[in-house]
């Protein structure tokens, strides 16, 4: 009886799996294919595609390329990433000073979804972004 239970509590344990998302996953091409506002709580979800948009490229040993339109300028961007346990992407560049901090919401092999920090004019809209593998 006793072997029967540690046997029930040994398969139990053996069969969670680990949901952190690690940064190898975003290894690769990607580009931008959709942006969406999400009003919160339980507002509505507006999306619409996007054509011709950024692009980021990730490297091993936590570097990466971006290139798109800052305003009406095209640019490329070169630094460094992080990926914390939380989910928080950290992407620093030769583009813009200190840290940008975003929330990686979703990953498969074949897309990504960003989220931008609330904006301080209106907390209840939520950008996200999705990235496709190229």
């Amino acid at each position: 009886m006793i072997a029967s239970l540690a046997l029930l509590m040994l398969l139990a344990t053996s069969c969670k799996k680990e949901s952190t998302i690690s940064g190898t996953q975003l290894i690769g091409r990607w580009e931008q294919t959709e942006a969406y506002l999400v009003i919160t709580p339980g507002g509505p979800q507006l999306s619409e595609p996007v054509v011709s948009g950024n692009r980021y490229e990730f490297k091993p040993l936590q570097r990466f390329k971006s290139t798109g339109i800052v305003g009406i300028v095209a640019t490329t961007c070169e630094g460094m990433y992080s990926l914390s346990s939380d989910s928080t992407l950290r992407l620093r560049s030769n583009c813009f000073p200190g840290q940008r901090s975003l929330k990686l919401v979703e990953i498969t092999s074949n897309y990504f979804v960003l989220q931008n920090p609330p904006s301080p004019l209106d907390p209840q809209v939520i950008s996200r972004v999705k990235y496709t593998k190229r």
